[in-house]
């Protein structure tokens, strides 16, 4: 996520699914990463969806960059 200048924002499974969709069309997300399972929950967004399944998983010793109290990664 650091890497790709992105921010987190979760949303509960429980969360009505127009609530959910709302969400991510207000946050402005341009990707949404979930489970193949609540894919389907935000196909109407328009955003694409990427299974959590499908993500590789980054070597243990790669260095991560440094951050900052002003990186999006902290709001």
């Amino acid at each position: 996520m650091l890497r790709a200048g992105a921010a987190y924002v979760p949303i509960d499974v429980e969360t009505p699914e127009e609530r959910a969709r709302f969400t991510v069309e207000d946050s402005g997300a341009r990707l949404v990463i979930t489970t193949p399972y609540l894919a389907g929950r935000f196909a109407a967004t328009g955003n694409p969806c990427l299974a959590l399944a499908d993500i590789p998983a980054e070597p243990a010793d790669e260095v991560l960059p440094q951050t900052a109290p002003s990186d999006l990664c902290y709001v």
